[in-house]
């Protein structure tokens, strides 16, 4: 099992979680345990024990213990009181307290990185938001939510401000997590599929605005629009899951 799990971090391409020689082990647990549910091989709601990870990843349990706790603290894993622990349900709630975090943070770094930024940088943001457009266009989900993180990504690595970038990056497994669980729940309601789209459509026409405000040097609109944008979005998303009733 461990082998196999180090053949799908590899593949996944996700640089953060690959094993690595010298990596402690409870790590390496922690980061295959992230990319098994953003791979829905482990769902919202699903039970999890270190004694059956420990016993299918071949480790000792204290390891697996440790991963489960640091999940914990990123509050994508929920302790239970006969022990173990649940993977949190994609809530609307949830949502909306997540990313009214996230809109005021993000807004700030949209202002920094437009303060500081240069036209090289705008141009690729607008470049992959472009690319988000004929992604939705298509009908590309998968690739649409990967570049709606890119251009986050963008935005948030390059403010300038290292505090920001480790605060965000903090949110931003809790977010995807989300954001999967909704894709992945669309997908499965041809009705709820379309309204996802349109969701979709209206972000990044969103996101046009926030590049073009970029581009145009105005620092404050491109931190307005950003704050708008995430809260429109987390309302957007919380309705859908409603839907859902999740």
């Amino acid at each position: 099992m461990a082998q196999a799990l180090n053949r799908r971090i590899e593949a996944a391409g996700r640089t953060s979680a690959k094993i690595k020689r010298g990596t402690p082990l409870y790590e390496q647990i922690y980061d295959a345990l992230w990319i098994l549910i953003f791979d829905g091989e482990i769902s919202a709601g699903q039970r999890l024990s270190d004694r059956e990870w420990a016993l299918r990843l071949s480790t000792s349990r204290t390891p697996a213990r440790e991963a489960m706790r640091q999940m914990a603290r990123d509050g994508i894993l929920v302790a239970l009181e006969n022990g173990g622990y649940q993977v949190r349900n994609a809530d609307p709630e949830g949502l909306a307290q997540l990313y009214r975090c996230r809109a005021p943070l993000a807004a700030l770094a949209a202002c920094d990185t437009t303060r500081i930024g240069d036209e090289k940088l705008f141009k690729q943001i607008k470049g992959v938001v472009e690319n988000t457009r004929k992604a939705v266009a298509t009908r590309d989900a998968n690739g649409a939510l990967k570049l709606n993180s890119k251009f986050h990504s963008l935005v948030v690595e390059n403010c300038g401000n290292p505090y920001l970038v480790i605060t965000m990056s903090n949110l931003e497994r809790l977010i995807l997590f989300y954001r999967i669980t909704l894709l992945k729940t669309s997908g499965e309601n041809r009705g709820h599929n379309d309204e996802y789209f349109e969701h979709l459509v209206r972000g990044n026409k969103r996101q046009l605005q926030i590049a073009n405000a970029m581009i145009k040097g105005n620092a404050q609109q491109a931190g307005s629009l950003m704050e708008q944008h995430l809260l429109a979005s987390a309302e957007d998303m919380a309705r859908l899951l409603k839907t859902d009733g999740l």
